[in-house]
């Protein structure tokens, strides 16, 4: 399965070293958050573990016997993992995005308002507005605007408003503002 890891700048985790491109397989069971190599489905959970500017990020295989974390957040532990290619921030927010678009049913929903739980995602029309909680993402239209929580993400359309949490990032069109955490990257359009 593809997941996503963080790692301090040289590549360590818990006093291992690892190396781009090279497979490891650990031994005994496998256990969330005691025992196995750990990454995260969602690529913004990595920031829980390695903050942004103190760490780096990597898409990563897991395989083998595999753990699932029971407790909100995407981590997985697996017995073998390869790692891949180094991500940066703006495709981490993008895979971000696919990750909670996989996982979003459009059913039910006013077109002009959304809004999402703790580990929801959020979706609003042209004049809209959404909101989703701790570990979501919301995206609105173009004169919407758009909150995401701790560790979401948020994009506004042209005219648009977008804040993001401490981990998270948020990003607004041509007239809109942009504003994200302490940990958090912004970007704002134009004016």
């Amino acid at each position: 399965m593809k997941t996503y890891k963080g790692f301090n700048k040289d590549m360590t985790c818990r006093g291992f070293h690892y190396e781009e491109g090279k497979e490891y397989e650990i031994s005994g069971d496998v256990k969330c958050c005691e025992n196995g190599f750990h990454a995260c489905e969602d690529p913004l959970d990595c920031f829980n573990h390695y903050a942004p500017g103190q760490s780096v990020y990597h898409e990563v295989e897991q395989s083998g016997e595999i753990s699932r974390n029971n407790y909100g957040e995407s981590k997985v532990a697996s017995s073998k993992i390869k790692i891949g290619a180094r991500l940066d921030i703006a495709k981490i927010v993008r895979l971000h995005f696919d990750f909670i678009k996989s996982r979003t049913t459009f059913e039910n929903i006013d077109p002009k308002q959304a809004s999402a739980g703790e580990n929801g995602a959020a979706s609003a029309g042209w004049n809209g507005a959404a909101s989703a909680g701790g570990n979501g993402a919301a995206s609105a239209g173009a004169y919407g605007a758009a909150s995401a929580g701790w560790n979401g993400a948020a994009s506004a359309g042209a005219n648009g408003a977008a804040s993001a949490g401490w981990n998270g990032a948020a990003s607004a069109g041509w007239n809109g503002a942009a504003s994200a955490g302490a940990y958090g990257a912004a970007s704002a359009g134009w004016n």
